[in-house]
């Protein structure tokens, strides 16, 4: 099943409202005094600081009390260091609120408190952890001088994850996750934007943190000429741009951090000009300079342009795009789905993921269509819709060639019809060419497994099926797909040792109970395989095929009046199923 949906606060998960809070906060409690709690507006303020805190207390996000602390400590550390470099008393009232903010902070960081709250329970978003985000980065650098500088490009992490995803990922209970950002900010960076783009982002803040110290410190000398709410304003803004920055070493850039941090930069350097003299400069003696900078000022305009035109199509695709998801959620037509989608595709066809959609919704109307009597089946119309998810998920390969999840969607619309010329070998090409893409991943070597079982080359089959087992001991869909191999090969001893310990260690999974009864039951040890399908009725009461199975096994031992009421059961069920029909009738 899909992913529970995630609080759509912070950009999009509870976390994200967290790392949020933790770097707006220590801003907000700076400019806290007594004197303004006692007014109205410092109550509600004080409301919204405890109000917040709580959240933060709830969500217990333990990268957000770290950026929350060190955001505090700078906060802390400026505050005394502006009063020691005036000569002046440090005040213990002004400082007290910080300390105690830290206090609970660091108590919350390593003695976590559990609360019990009225609400429905959020789900937490799979974040990549931030060994591996390094790692992957790593090893991107180190294949090429290119990658190291610049970068793989924009956007483009979840090719360096697949291309450079570790095997031990395996052995976590995200290893089916395929994710498309880095556990930070300054990883996605340097894997994306190389060195020199990461260098880039810090030099930028280096410079906004050397010129805000400055000018405090500047504010703080001539305080007998300058308004002194000036000081505390730029201190409030240094904590606020560096609470956003330092939290792009522990967590990604969602929509809001993002804003956040260039907003925060925006504003404090504003801030700053306040009480500084102005510094004037006259391009008038300089024409050659004057019409250089026109030239560019009308370049950038017409990329602005350029930029909100292809912005706004941009836009409109994913507005199209959501509506389509919207949709799937509520009883209404393909076609409808399929309406959207088409206009997705069009406003911005570089979107691979479009295309991927629309192909599945295609195959989903074919395989709708002909699940409809023959007679009412339009097999013209089905044959168009399948040949229109071929066209779609091809043209996604060539868009997005380098997305794995593209020529996954291809093997599988070829799985999907394996029944025309040729399906197989374009099936086994897409897939060899997603294992080139994430080579470490199980579930793509035992779906290659599967197409070559159907083109009943059972060699190269347990080679693939193999290749996933040991990158993924526990897998059970490859240990179930080794086991069908045996059966083909007619290795009947070793597909019933493998299933006979697999149910042992999942005694809970229906479908493999299931299996093993079926493979006593072909052996003719029928009452093995009655106690198998009567466990996995228990365990899955809608079984269809264990109903029918156990309906025959009670058949062939003599027990009649138990088989017809599986049989009756099966039509329940099945209520068009005209062999069941035929049996019943038999046997009563």
């Amino acid at each position: 099943g899909g992913m529970q949906r995630a609080l759509n606060l912070g950009g999009g998960s509870q976390e994200g409202l967290a790392v949020f809070l933790a770097a707006f906060l220590p801003f907000f409690i700076s400019r806290l005094s007594l004197k303004s709690l006692l007014r109205v507006s410092g109550l509600w303020s004080c409301a919204f600081l405890f109000a917040s805190f709580v959240v933060l207390l709830v969500i217990d996000f333990s990268k957000a009390w770290i950026v929350f602390i060190l955001s505090l400590l700078l906060l802390l550390f400026l505050r005394i260091w502006q009063r020691v470099r005036v000569k002046e008393r440090v005040s213990v009232k002004r400082l007290l609120p910080i300390l105690v903010f830290v206090f609970i902070a660091f108590v919350s960081l390593f003695a976590p408190v559990e609360f019990s709250l009225p609400f429905p329970e959020v789900s937490k978003e799979p974040v990549l952890s931030q060994g591996i985000s390094f790692g992957l980065s790593l090893e991107s650098a180190k294949e090429n001088v290119k990658n190291a500088l610049l970068g793989t490009g924009p956007a483009t992490f979840g090719i360096g994850f697949s291309e450079h995803r570790p095997a031990y990922l395996n052995e976590t209970s995200e290893w089916r996750a395929r994710f498309d950002r880095s556990g930070s900010n300054i990883t996605e960076m340097l894997l994306t934007l190389g060195l020199l783009g990461l260098g880039a982002r810090i030099v930028l803040a280096g410079l906004f943190y050397a010129i805000s110290s400055v000018s405090i410190l500047y504010l703080a000398r001539r305080k007998e000429r300058v308004n002194p709410a000036y000081e505390a304003v730029n201190t409030a803004f240094l904590v606020l741009v560096f609470g956003f920055f330092i939290s792009q070493f522990f967590y990604y850039q969602n929509t809001l951090l993002a804003f956040s941090f260039w907003f925060a930069l925006a504003l404090g350097v504003i801030a700053f000009e306040q009480g500084m003299k102005e510094l004037n400069i006259s391009l008038k003696k300089y024409l050659e300079i004057a019409l250089v900078s026109r030239v560019l000022l009308l370049v950038l305009l017409f990329g602005v342009a350029f930029a909100y035109v292809f912005g706004a199509r941009v836009f409109l695709a994913d507005v199209k795009y959501l509506k389509a998801l919207q949709i799937a959620s509520k009883p209404a037509s393909l076609s409808t789905q399929i309406d959207f989608m088409a206009e997705a595709v069009e406003l911005n066809p570089w979107q691979g993921e479009y295309k991927l959609y629309l192909s599945r919704l295609f195959l989903a109307k074919a395989k709708e269509a002909l699940l409809l009597s023959a007679e009412q089946q339009d097999k013209a119309m089905i044959s168009l819709d399948v040949q229109k998810a071929i066209a779609y998920v091809m043209e996604a390969t060539q868009v997005a060639s380098k997305r794995v999840a593209v020529w996954e969607t291809l093997g599988s619309l070829y799985q999907e019809i394996n029944f025309a010329p040729g399906a197989a070998e374009w099936g086994i090409k897409a897939y060899e060419e997603a294992i080139k893409l994430e080579p470490t991943n199980p579930v793509l070597y035992n779906e290659l497994a599967k197409v070559y079982t159907v083109k009943e080359d059972f060699e190269k089959a347990r080679e693939q099926v193999e290749k996933s087992i040991t990158l993924k001991p526990d897998f059970l869909e490859a240990q179930r797909q080794s086991a069908l191999l045996y059966e083909k090969q007619g290795d009947t001893s070793a597909v019933k040792k493998l299933l006979e310990g697999l149910v042992v260690k999942y005694p809970a999974d229906a479908e493999l109970l299931f299996q093993l009864g079926r493979v006593y039951y072909n052996a003719k040890e029928t009452p093995k395989a009655i106690l198998q399908f009567e466990e996995t009725i228990r365990l899955a009461p809608n079984h269809s095929n264990a109903h029918y199975a156990l309906g025959v096994a009670y058949e062939d031992a003599g027990k009649i009046p138990e088989a017809i009421l599986e049989f009756e059961r099966v039509l329940e069920l099945n209520p068009e199923n005209e062999e069941v029909a035929k049996r019943l009738e038999r046997l009563r």
